[in-house]
C-alpha cells in the first residue's frame, strides 16, 4: 500500500463529532458500529451527501470540498449504497444504462451519444465482473441480487473510480454472491484502488479488511490493524465498553 489517498481531519457534522482518520492508497478499511453510531454518515460526508461543519477532507493530499455527489464523482469518488434498488440503480431501465450513467459524457460526441459504444463498455464491463444477465437491455430489477451489486460497482469501475465505498456490500444477497463481491474487491485492491466497507457485519470487515475503525455515538472509538482483529474486541468496542 502507498501514500494516503484520503484523509478526515476533525470532521464534524450534526452526528459526527471531530472524525480523524485516512485511507492508503490501494487499502481495504472497515467501518463498523451500531445503528445510530454514525458509520453511515461517514459515507454521506466523502460522497457530498452530507456538508460538514467543520475539519477538513483531503484527497491526494489537498484540500477538498465536496458541494454534492457529482463533485466526488468527478475527482474519482465512487458509492456503492446499501439500498440497492432504491438509492443505486435505476430498477427500471436496462443494465447498460445502469452501468453507463455516470459515463455518458465519454461516449458523447458534439452533443450525440454513441449507443455502439456505450454498449461496447458496458459489454466490457460485464465480462470483467462476471454479471450474469440474459441481454444487455434487460432492466436491472429483473436481476438477482449479487449480479445487481456488481452491476453498481461496474459503474463506478467504468468512470475509473479511485476510492469506492461499499456501505453494507452483501446485504440481501446469497452465500456464492458474497464470495463474488469479496472477490470482486480483492482484485481491485491489487489494480491500487482503495475502498471504504461500512459494515455492520463484523465477520465480513475480518475477512476482507487491512484495518477496522469502530464507532460509537458519532466518534471512532478503536481501530484494530492487522493482527490486533478479534470479534469480541470489535463488538465490545461498538457497544461502547471502556478498555476495548
Amino acid at each position: 500500500m502507498g501514500e494516503e489517498i484520503l484523509e478526515l481531519r476533525n470532521v464534524t457534522t450534526d452526528d459526527l463529532h471531530g472524525i480523524s482518520f485516512s485511507i492508503k492508497k490501494g487499502e481495504i478499511l472497515g467501518i463498523t458500529g451500531l445503528v445510530g453510531s454514525g458509520k453511515s454518515e461517514i459515507a454521506k460526508v466523502i460522497f457530498g451527501l452530507t456538508k460538514i461543519k467543520s475539519g477538513e477532507i483531503l484527497f491526494d493530499g489537498k484540500p477538498l470540498i465536496l458541494k454534492n455527489p457529482k463533485c466526488a464523482s468527478r475527482i474519482g469518488i465512487g458509492f456503492v449504497p446499501a439500498d440497492r434498488l432504491k438509492k443505486a440503480l435505476f430498477p427500471h431501465r436496462s443494465v447498460t444504462e445502469n452501468i453507463s450513467i455516470a459515463s455518458l459524457h465519454s461516449f458523447t460526441r458534439l452533443g450525440w451519444l454513441s449507443l455502439k459504444d456505450e454498449k461496447k463498455k458496458s459489454f466490457d464491463m460485464i465480462r470483467q465482473l462476471s454479471i450474469i444477465t440474459r441481454s444487455l437491455s434487460l432492466p436491472v430489477m429483473f436481476l438477482s441480487g449479487g449480479n445487481q451489486q456488481k452491476v453498481s460497482v461496474a459503474r463506478w469501475l467504468m468512470k475509473c473510480s479511485r476510492l469506492l465505498i461499499f456501505e453494507e456490500p452483501t446485504q440481501g444477497i446469497d452465500v456464492k454472491a458474497k464470495q463474488n463481491i469479496w472477490d470482486i474487491m480483492r482484485n481491485l485492491q491489487k489494480k491500487g484502488i482503495s475502498i471504504l466497507i461500512i459494515s455492520s457485519d463484523v465477520d465480513e470487515l475480518l475477512m476482507i479488511c487491512d484495518r477496522i475503525l469502530v464507532m460509537f455515538d458519532g466518534r471512532i472509538v478503536a481501530e484494530f490493524k492487522e493482527g490486533e482483529k478479534s470479534k469480541e474486541s470489535i463488538v465490545g468496542a461498538a457497544m461502547g465498553k471502556e478498555g476495548q
